[in-house]
Order: structure tokens, then C-alpha cells, then sequence
């Protein structure tokens, strides 16, 4: 290697070049007690669905599950279901994560049959978050989804809702309380 040449150096504690950067370098502040919030007390969460169950949707209860990504610089999790008191398989698989690049906290989610999400996740006010995604299908249709999540006392309230003739409406809204 030539001395004129920059030499970037790669090494467990993340170094690149000669400035050595922290995984929080740019991330907002609120991100780090976001994810804290979110993985406590195990990181289940469970949430009736009692308003909103039927023969298509027969799920009692829903529970997701959150935990720390590598490095604790994002959180993975689940949806699943409860029907007649047992577990059901996932509905869901989610990641979250700060993106340097781009300077946003990213947001996917995987579900059956192809689906695919990805969106971003930016706080509105104290304790309240905004998540917007665009969803596809294998075939290419696409659709907009927005989430209210909303930190309470030991709970979380979440509220979807869809882009209809460029307005957003409400869709559901779940109040989360941490697993028995």
C-alpha cells in the first residue's frame, strides 16, 4: 500500500480509519429508552382483541415479543395469537434499527406469504412515536400503513391506520401490558 493511500481499518470495537465511532454517534436521543422500553420485563407483551375477533380473525388475545438486536443498536420481535389459550404460530417478524446512512431508525416486518414492510420510526411528542411503512406483495402491489405507538404507564397503546384517497384513517387501536 502506498503511504498516500487512506487505509481503513476494520476491527471488533468498530474502528474505520483513524476516528474510532460509538454506535450512538448520531442517533436520537430518545432512541436508546425507546428500545429499553420495549425489551423490560422479558419483552412480552399481550393485548386483547375482543373488539376486533371473529370467524376470519379468531384470535383472543395478541402477544409480541421484543428483544435486544446485536449490539443492543436495535430490537427484533414477533406477532403472534392466542386462540382458546394457546399459542399460536407468528403472524408477524419485525426489526428495528438505526441506519447511519440514511440517519433514520428503520422499521421492517415479514409476514406469510411474501409480504415485506419497511418504513421508518420517528418520535412526534414525548413518549410518542410515528412509524410509516410501505408494504409490498411478491407480485408488486404496494400500500401505506401508519402506527401511533404511545408509551404509557407500564403499557403501550398502539393505533393503525390506512392511507385512503391521501388521508389517513384510523383503523384499530390495542392497549399492550406486559405479559402475566
Amino acid at each position: 500500500m502506498h503511504s498516500s493511500e487512506h487505509q481503513i481499518e476494520q476491527t471488533a470495537d468498530r474502528t474505520v480509519s483513524d476516528k474510532p465511532i460509538t454506535l450512538n454517534d448520531q442517533q436520537p436521543n430518545w432512541y436508546a429508552s425507546y428500545l429499553e422500553f420495549f425489551t423490560h420485563n422479558n419483552g412480552c407483551w399481550k393485548t386483547s382483541n375482543a373488539k376486533f375477533q371473529n370467524e376470519n380473525e379468531k384470535a383472543e388475545a395478541y402477544g409480541n415479543t421484543w428483544e435486544y438486536a446485536i449490539g443492543k443498536n436495535g430490537k427484533r420481535g414477533r406477532l403472534f395469537g392466542w386462540e382458546q389459550g394457546v399459542q399460536t404460530p407468528d403472524f408477524w417478524e419485525f426489526r428495528l434499527f438505526w441506519d447511519g446512512a440514511s440517519g433514520q431508525v428503520v422499521t421492517q416486518q415479514f409476514g406469510h406469504n411474501g409480504i415485506v414492510g419497511q418504513g421508518s420510526l420517528i418520535q412526534t411528542d414525548m413518549g410518542v412515536y410515528q412509524q410509516e411503512q410501505t408494504f409490498s406483495l411478491p407480485d408488486g402491489r404496494q400500500w401505506q400503513d401508519r402506527h401511533r405507538i404511545e408509551m404509557l404507564d407500564q403499557a403501550y397503546r398502539t393505533t393503525s391506520f390506512e392511507l385512503m384517497n391521501q388521508q389517513w384513517v384510523e383503523k384499530r387501536s390495542y392497549l399492550w401490558k406486559p405479559c402475566q
